[in-house]
């Protein structure tokens, strides 16, 4: 199914802990900004770990991305300044944050930032 966003271990916490004292799921969703189905999920985890430690969550599976996204926002703070840059030259001159990332790799990236560009453009008319 869906692969959302992460939990850190201080929401966990913050959960389990307003579990304790009673609250319902709907109102720990609304107080930790998530969705009722985590909270669920969590406090399901509690229980059936017998209600003493903290759940932990599981490592995710699959292969890591080849370009983070703190990676990603550098590429597009600097193809805002400079729209014309190429895949090679921004690799050329980010060597520490794209040494192990191809060149192809990166021009793929470009390509869906520029699809996802021409698509918002359309929607949301500048």
């Amino acid at each position: 199914m869906g692969s959302g966003k992460e939990l850190g271990r201080d929401t966990i916490v913050a959960i389990i802990t307003l579990y304790k004292e009673g609250y319902k799921c709907k109102d720990i969703a609304t107080r930790v900004g998530i969705g009722v189905r985590q909270v669920q999920k969590w406090i399901k985890k509690f229980r059936d770990g017998g209600g003493e430690d903290i759940p932990t969550p599981k490592p995710r599976s699959g292969r890591p991305r080849k370009i983070q996204n703190r990676t990603s926002k550098v590429i597009k703070r600097q193809l805002d300044k400079n729209p014309t840059l190429t895949a090679r030259k921004l690799k050329e001159n980010n060597p520490a944050l794209l040494q192990d990332v191809s060149v192809k790799c990166i021009s793929d990236h470009l390509l869906k930032d520029l699809q996802y560009r021409s698509c918002c453009a359309k929607v949301l008319p500048l």
